[in-house]
Protein backbone atom coordinates (compact mmCIF):
# COMPACT_ATOMS: atom_id res chain seq x y z
CA UNK A 1 0.00 0.00 0.00
CA UNK A 2 1.36 3.39 -1.00
CA UNK A 3 2.34 5.64 1.90
CA UNK A 4 0.37 8.88 1.50
CA UNK A 5 3.03 10.72 3.48
CA UNK A 6 5.69 10.28 0.78
CA UNK A 7 4.78 13.22 -1.47
CA UNK A 8 4.39 15.85 1.25
CA UNK A 9 7.60 14.58 2.87
CA UNK A 10 9.44 14.91 -0.47
CA UNK A 11 8.17 18.48 -0.79
CA UNK A 12 9.49 19.24 2.70
CA UNK A 13 12.88 17.82 1.70
CA UNK A 14 13.15 20.18 -1.26
CA UNK A 15 11.86 23.13 0.78
CA UNK A 16 14.66 22.64 3.30
CA UNK A 17 17.23 22.29 0.51
CA UNK A 18 16.06 25.63 -0.90
CA UNK A 19 16.07 27.28 2.54
CA UNK A 20 19.62 26.04 3.24
CA UNK A 21 20.74 27.42 -0.12
CA UNK A 22 19.13 30.78 0.59
CA UNK A 23 20.52 31.23 4.09
CA UNK A 24 24.07 30.16 3.24
CA UNK A 25 24.15 32.25 0.07
CA UNK A 26 23.34 35.32 2.17
CA UNK A 27 26.00 34.47 4.76
CA UNK A 28 28.81 33.73 2.30
CA UNK A 29 28.25 36.67 -0.09
CA UNK A 30 28.58 39.00 2.90
CA UNK A 31 32.37 39.13 2.51
CA UNK A 32 32.07 40.20 -1.15
CA UNK A 33 29.48 42.84 -0.32
CA UNK A 34 31.76 44.26 2.41
CA UNK A 35 34.60 44.46 -0.12
CA UNK A 36 32.48 45.96 -2.91
CA UNK A 37 30.98 48.76 -0.81
CA UNK A 38 33.89 49.22 1.69
CA UNK A 39 31.63 48.41 4.62
CA UNK A 40 32.72 47.63 8.17
CA UNK A 41 32.26 44.11 9.57
CA UNK A 42 29.25 45.20 11.60
CA UNK A 43 27.63 46.77 8.50
CA UNK A 44 28.04 43.48 6.68
CA UNK A 45 26.74 41.55 9.67
CA UNK A 46 23.58 43.67 9.58
CA UNK A 47 22.57 41.90 6.35
CA UNK A 48 22.51 38.57 8.16
CA UNK A 49 20.95 40.20 11.22
CA UNK A 50 18.10 41.73 9.19
CA UNK A 51 17.41 38.34 7.64
CA UNK A 52 17.48 36.80 11.11
CA UNK A 53 15.06 39.43 12.45
CA UNK A 54 12.60 38.41 9.72
CA UNK A 55 13.22 34.79 10.68
CA UNK A 56 12.55 35.70 14.32
CA UNK A 57 9.25 37.44 13.54
CA UNK A 58 7.88 34.64 11.40
CA UNK A 59 9.26 31.89 13.63
CA UNK A 60 7.13 33.27 16.43
CA UNK A 61 4.07 33.71 14.22
CA UNK A 62 4.58 30.91 11.68
CA UNK A 63 2.44 28.19 13.25
CA UNK A 64 -0.38 30.62 13.99
CA UNK A 65 -0.11 31.93 10.42
CA UNK A 66 -0.36 28.43 9.01
CA UNK A 67 -3.49 27.76 11.07
CA UNK A 68 -5.04 30.93 9.68
CA UNK A 69 -4.13 30.77 5.96
CA UNK A 70 -3.39 27.06 5.48
CA UNK A 71 -0.22 25.22 4.54
CA UNK A 72 -0.57 25.46 0.77
CA UNK A 73 -0.79 29.24 0.99
CA UNK A 74 2.16 29.27 3.39
CA UNK A 75 4.32 27.39 0.89
CA UNK A 76 3.26 29.68 -1.94
CA UNK A 77 3.97 32.81 0.09
CA UNK A 78 7.35 31.48 1.23
CA UNK A 79 8.40 30.60 -2.32
CA UNK A 80 7.10 33.91 -3.67
CA UNK A 81 9.07 35.94 -1.12
CA UNK A 82 12.23 33.97 -1.87
CA UNK A 83 11.78 34.53 -5.60
CA UNK A 84 11.03 38.25 -5.38
CA UNK A 85 13.52 39.31 -2.72
CA UNK A 86 16.55 37.62 -4.25
CA UNK A 87 15.67 38.81 -7.74
CA UNK A 88 15.71 42.40 -6.45
CA UNK A 89 18.78 41.68 -4.29
CA UNK A 90 20.72 40.58 -7.39
CA UNK A 91 19.45 43.26 -9.78
CA UNK A 92 19.49 46.44 -7.71
CA UNK A 93 22.95 47.99 -7.06
CA UNK A 94 21.53 50.03 -4.17
CA UNK A 95 23.09 48.69 -0.94
CA UNK A 96 20.70 50.57 1.35
CA UNK A 97 17.90 48.35 0.01
CA UNK A 98 19.70 45.14 0.96
CA UNK A 99 18.65 45.48 4.59
CA UNK A 100 14.86 45.63 4.07
CA UNK A 101 15.08 42.98 1.35
CA UNK A 102 16.83 40.58 3.71
CA UNK A 103 14.35 41.40 6.46
CA UNK A 104 11.51 40.28 4.18
CA UNK A 105 13.53 37.26 2.99
CA UNK A 106 13.87 36.25 6.63
CA UNK A 107 10.08 36.05 6.83
CA UNK A 108 10.21 33.37 4.13
CA UNK A 109 12.93 31.51 6.06
CA UNK A 110 10.88 31.53 9.27
CA UNK A 111 7.60 30.55 7.65
CA UNK A 112 9.09 27.69 5.63
CA UNK A 113 11.07 26.48 8.65
CA UNK A 114 7.92 26.29 10.79
CA UNK A 115 6.03 24.65 7.93
CA UNK A 116 8.37 21.74 7.25
CA UNK A 117 9.29 21.02 10.88
CA UNK A 118 5.65 20.97 11.94
CA UNK A 119 4.48 18.88 8.96
CA UNK A 120 7.25 16.26 9.31
CA UNK A 121 6.88 16.12 13.11
CA UNK A 122 3.15 15.46 12.67
CA UNK A 123 3.54 12.97 9.82
CA UNK A 124 6.14 10.84 11.62
CA UNK A 125 5.56 11.57 15.31
CA UNK A 126 8.85 13.40 15.84
CA UNK A 127 10.88 10.53 14.34
CA UNK A 128 14.57 11.59 14.59
CA UNK A 129 15.48 9.72 11.38
CA UNK A 130 12.99 11.67 9.27
CA UNK A 131 13.97 14.97 10.89
CA UNK A 132 17.67 14.26 10.31
CA UNK A 133 17.02 13.30 6.69
CA UNK A 134 15.14 16.55 6.16
CA UNK A 135 17.92 18.51 7.82
CA UNK A 136 20.42 16.70 5.58
CA UNK A 137 18.69 18.35 2.62
CA UNK A 138 19.19 21.73 4.28
CA UNK A 139 22.85 20.81 4.69
CA UNK A 140 23.14 19.78 1.03
CA UNK A 141 22.01 23.25 -0.03
CA UNK A 142 24.34 24.74 2.55
CA UNK A 143 27.29 22.77 1.11
CA UNK A 144 26.57 23.52 -2.52
CA UNK A 145 25.96 27.26 -2.43
CA UNK A 146 29.05 28.42 -0.43
CA UNK A 147 31.20 26.37 -2.79
CA UNK A 148 29.59 28.06 -5.79
CA UNK A 149 29.95 31.47 -4.14
CA UNK A 150 33.67 30.82 -3.60
CA UNK A 151 34.22 29.75 -7.20
CA UNK A 152 32.13 32.56 -8.66
CA UNK A 153 33.81 35.31 -6.64
CA UNK A 154 37.44 34.26 -7.08
CA UNK A 155 38.03 36.78 -9.90
CA UNK A 156 35.46 39.47 -9.14
CA UNK A 157 33.74 40.43 -5.90
CA UNK A 158 30.78 41.72 -7.92
CA UNK A 159 29.95 38.23 -9.18
CA UNK A 160 28.30 37.45 -5.83
CA UNK A 161 25.02 38.19 -7.61
CA UNK A 162 25.26 35.02 -9.73
CA UNK A 163 24.46 32.52 -6.93
CA UNK A 164 21.55 34.75 -5.92
CA UNK A 165 19.91 33.90 -9.23
CA UNK A 166 20.01 30.22 -8.22
CA UNK A 167 18.03 31.11 -5.11
CA UNK A 168 15.54 32.89 -7.39
CA UNK A 169 15.17 29.66 -9.37
CA UNK A 170 14.58 27.65 -6.19
CA UNK A 171 11.86 30.10 -5.18
CA UNK A 172 10.17 29.53 -8.54
CA UNK A 173 10.24 25.75 -7.97
CA UNK A 174 8.63 26.21 -4.55
CA UNK A 175 5.81 28.14 -6.20
CA UNK A 176 5.23 25.25 -8.61
CA UNK A 177 5.30 22.68 -5.80
CA UNK A 178 2.83 24.74 -3.79
CA UNK A 179 0.43 24.69 -6.72
CA UNK A 180 0.77 20.99 -7.55
CA UNK A 181 1.42 19.02 -4.34
CA UNK A 182 -1.02 19.26 -1.40
CA UNK A 183 0.32 19.37 2.14
CA UNK A 184 -1.74 17.86 4.99
CA UNK A 185 -3.84 20.59 6.61
CA UNK A 186 -4.78 18.50 9.62
CA UNK A 187 -2.36 16.70 11.94
CA UNK A 188 -1.67 13.12 11.02
CA UNK A 189 -2.19 10.46 13.65
CA UNK A 190 0.62 10.91 16.16
CA UNK A 191 3.02 8.20 17.12
CA UNK A 192 2.62 7.04 20.68
CA UNK A 193 6.20 7.83 21.65
CA UNK A 194 6.25 11.54 20.95
CA UNK A 195 2.87 12.92 20.01
CA UNK A 196 0.89 12.91 23.23
CA UNK A 197 -0.98 16.07 24.06
CA UNK A 198 0.44 18.33 26.75
CA UNK A 199 -0.81 17.19 30.14
CA UNK A 200 -0.40 20.68 31.65
CA UNK A 201 0.39 24.21 30.37
CA UNK A 202 3.78 24.25 28.68
CA UNK A 203 4.95 27.31 30.63
CA UNK A 204 4.89 25.24 33.81
CA UNK A 205 7.43 22.75 32.46
CA UNK A 206 11.16 23.25 32.89
CA UNK A 207 11.77 21.32 29.66
CA UNK A 208 10.09 24.08 27.68
CA UNK A 209 12.56 26.68 28.94
CA UNK A 210 15.47 24.36 28.29
CA UNK A 211 14.24 24.05 24.70
CA UNK A 212 14.13 27.85 24.40
CA UNK A 213 17.79 28.07 25.46
CA UNK A 214 18.90 25.23 23.18
CA UNK A 215 17.23 26.71 20.10
CA UNK A 216 18.43 30.25 20.90
CA UNK A 217 22.06 29.25 21.31
CA UNK A 218 22.39 26.60 18.62
CA UNK A 219 20.74 28.52 15.77
CA UNK A 220 22.44 31.75 16.84
CA UNK A 221 25.94 30.27 16.95
CA UNK A 222 25.35 28.31 13.74
CA UNK A 223 24.33 31.50 11.92
CA UNK A 224 27.27 33.45 13.36
CA UNK A 225 29.78 30.67 12.63
CA UNK A 226 28.74 30.25 9.01
CA UNK A 227 28.87 34.03 8.57
CA UNK A 228 32.26 34.68 10.16
CA UNK A 229 34.20 31.44 9.55
CA UNK A 230 35.23 32.43 6.03
CA UNK A 231 36.39 36.00 6.90
CA UNK A 232 38.18 34.73 10.01
CA UNK A 233 40.20 32.06 8.20
CA UNK A 234 41.03 34.39 5.32
CA UNK A 235 42.49 36.84 7.85
CA UNK A 236 44.40 34.37 10.01
CA UNK A 237 45.63 31.73 7.55
CA UNK A 238 47.59 32.61 4.39
CA UNK A 239 46.65 29.30 2.74
CA UNK A 240 42.99 30.30 2.68
CA UNK A 241 43.87 33.85 1.72
CA UNK A 242 46.14 33.07 -1.24
CA UNK A 243 45.62 29.48 -2.40
CA UNK A 244 42.14 28.18 -1.66
CA UNK A 245 39.00 30.34 -1.14
CA UNK A 246 38.10 30.42 2.54
CA UNK A 247 34.45 29.79 1.55
CA UNK A 248 35.46 26.18 0.95
CA UNK A 249 35.74 25.78 4.73
CA UNK A 250 32.09 26.76 5.05
CA UNK A 251 31.34 24.08 2.47
CA UNK A 252 33.50 21.60 4.45
CA UNK A 253 31.61 22.45 7.62
CA UNK A 254 28.29 21.87 5.89
CA UNK A 255 29.67 18.78 4.14
CA UNK A 256 30.37 17.29 7.57
CA UNK A 257 26.92 18.39 8.71
CA UNK A 258 25.44 16.60 5.69
CA UNK A 259 27.39 13.40 6.38
CA UNK A 260 26.46 13.50 10.05
CA UNK A 261 22.78 14.02 9.32
CA UNK A 262 22.72 11.11 6.89
CA UNK A 263 24.50 8.95 9.47
CA UNK A 264 22.11 9.87 12.27
CA UNK A 265 19.15 9.43 9.92
CA UNK A 266 20.35 5.85 9.34
CA UNK A 267 20.93 5.23 13.05
CA UNK A 268 17.44 6.47 13.86
CA UNK A 269 16.42 6.44 17.49
CA UNK A 270 19.11 4.02 18.66
CA UNK A 271 20.88 6.77 20.61
CA UNK A 272 19.02 8.48 23.44
CA UNK A 273 18.32 11.98 22.14
CA UNK A 274 19.08 13.56 25.52
CA UNK A 275 22.55 12.00 25.72
CA UNK A 276 23.07 12.82 22.04
CA UNK A 277 22.28 16.49 22.74
CA UNK A 278 25.00 16.55 25.41
CA UNK A 279 27.61 14.83 23.24
CA UNK A 280 26.99 17.04 20.22
CA UNK A 281 27.17 20.17 22.38
CA UNK A 282 30.59 19.11 23.64
CA UNK A 283 31.83 18.46 20.10
CA UNK A 284 30.56 21.81 18.82
CA UNK A 285 32.38 23.67 21.60
CA UNK A 286 35.61 21.70 21.11
CA UNK A 287 35.55 22.27 17.34
CA UNK A 288 35.02 26.03 17.66
CA UNK A 289 37.79 26.35 20.26
CA UNK A 290 40.06 24.43 17.88
CA UNK A 291 39.24 26.79 15.00
CA UNK A 292 40.06 29.80 17.18
CA UNK A 293 43.29 28.48 18.69
CA UNK A 294 44.66 26.49 15.73
CA UNK A 295 43.62 28.75 12.86
CA UNK A 296 47.22 29.52 11.86
CA UNK A 297 47.98 25.85 11.12
CA UNK A 298 46.13 24.65 8.05
CA UNK A 299 45.60 20.94 8.83
CA UNK A 300 44.52 21.43 12.48
CA UNK A 301 42.20 24.23 11.37
CA UNK A 302 40.60 21.95 8.76
CA UNK A 303 40.19 19.16 11.32
CA UNK A 304 38.61 21.58 13.79
CA UNK A 305 36.12 22.74 11.16
CA UNK A 306 35.29 19.09 10.43
CA UNK A 307 34.72 18.31 14.13
CA UNK A 308 32.57 21.39 14.49
CA UNK A 309 30.50 20.50 11.43
CA UNK A 310 29.95 16.87 12.44
CA UNK A 311 28.90 17.93 15.93
CA UNK A 312 26.45 20.45 14.51
CA UNK A 313 24.92 17.85 12.20
CA UNK A 314 22.16 16.39 14.36
CA UNK A 315 21.79 19.20 16.90
CA UNK A 316 18.78 20.89 15.31
CA UNK A 317 16.88 17.68 14.57
CA UNK A 318 17.68 16.37 18.06
CA UNK A 319 16.44 19.63 19.56
CA UNK A 320 13.20 19.42 17.54
CA UNK A 321 12.72 15.78 18.52
CA UNK A 322 13.45 16.61 22.17
CA UNK A 323 10.84 19.41 22.04
CA UNK A 324 8.35 17.46 19.90
CA UNK A 325 5.56 17.51 22.50
CA UNK A 326 5.69 21.32 22.51
CA UNK A 327 6.11 21.69 18.72
CA UNK A 328 3.07 19.53 17.93
CA UNK A 329 1.13 20.11 21.14
CA UNK A 330 0.68 23.88 21.02
CA UNK A 331 1.11 26.42 18.18
CA UNK A 332 1.97 29.06 20.79
CA UNK A 333 4.69 26.91 22.35
CA UNK A 334 6.01 26.06 18.87
CA UNK A 335 6.05 29.74 17.96
CA UNK A 336 8.00 30.64 21.09
CA UNK A 337 10.52 27.83 20.55
CA UNK A 338 11.14 28.62 16.90
CA UNK A 339 11.05 32.31 17.80
CA UNK A 340 13.87 31.81 20.30
CA UNK A 341 15.92 30.41 17.42
CA UNK A 342 15.14 33.57 15.49
CA UNK A 343 16.30 35.72 18.40
CA UNK A 344 19.58 33.81 18.52
CA UNK A 345 20.16 34.10 14.77
CA UNK A 346 19.44 37.84 14.99
CA UNK A 347 21.54 38.68 18.03
CA UNK A 348 24.63 36.46 17.98
CA UNK A 349 25.99 37.27 14.47
CA UNK A 350 25.60 40.98 15.18
CA UNK A 351 27.21 40.57 18.60
CA UNK A 352 30.18 38.83 17.00
CA UNK A 353 30.40 41.70 14.47
CA UNK A 354 30.41 44.31 17.24
CA UNK A 355 33.19 42.49 19.11
CA UNK A 356 35.06 42.19 15.81
CA UNK A 357 34.88 45.93 15.15
CA UNK A 358 36.10 46.85 18.63
CA UNK A 359 38.61 44.10 19.49
CA UNK A 360 39.24 42.12 16.31
CA UNK A 361 37.57 39.20 14.58
CA UNK A 362 39.18 36.67 16.94
CA UNK A 363 37.35 38.30 19.85
CA UNK A 364 34.09 38.04 17.89
CA UNK A 365 34.62 34.32 17.31
CA UNK A 366 35.67 33.77 20.92
CA UNK A 367 32.47 35.37 22.19
CA UNK A 368 30.55 32.49 20.62
CA UNK A 369 32.30 30.00 22.94
CA UNK A 370 30.48 31.49 25.94
CA UNK A 371 27.14 30.68 24.35
CA UNK A 372 28.20 27.16 23.45
CA UNK A 373 29.12 26.64 27.11
CA UNK A 374 25.56 27.74 27.91
CA UNK A 375 24.25 25.21 25.36
CA UNK A 376 26.22 22.46 27.06
CA UNK A 377 24.86 23.43 30.49
CA UNK A 378 21.29 23.44 29.16
CA UNK A 379 21.81 20.00 27.57
CA UNK A 380 23.13 18.55 30.85
CA UNK A 381 20.21 20.04 32.81
CA UNK A 382 17.79 18.59 30.23
CA UNK A 383 19.36 15.17 30.79
CA UNK A 384 19.12 15.46 34.58
CA UNK A 385 15.49 16.61 34.42
CA UNK A 386 14.60 13.65 32.19
CA UNK A 387 16.37 11.17 34.48
CA UNK A 388 14.61 12.58 37.52
CA UNK A 389 11.21 12.38 35.80
CA UNK A 390 11.92 8.80 34.77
Amino acid sequence: MKDERTKPFAVCLFVYFAVGSMVLTTSTVMKSIIAEYSWSDSQGAMIVTCMSVGFLIMSALGNLTMERIGRKASLLIGGGIMFGCYLLFALLPVPVLYYPLMLVAGLSWGLLNCLVNTVVSELYGGNPSKLNLMNACYAFGAVLLPMLVGLMTMNSVQSWRLPCYLVVAFGAVLLLLGLRVPLPEKPAKKAAEGGAALSRPFWREAGFYISLIVFFVYVGVETAAQSWLSPYLSQTNTFFKENVPSETMVSLMWGMILCGRLLFAAIGGKIDRRWLLVGLSVGFLVGLVGVILLCGSTVPAILSVAVMGFSMSALYATAVSNANRYVTGSPVAAGLIFGSAGVGSSVLPLLAGIFSDSMGLKAGMTSLCFFLALLLCASVINLKISERQS
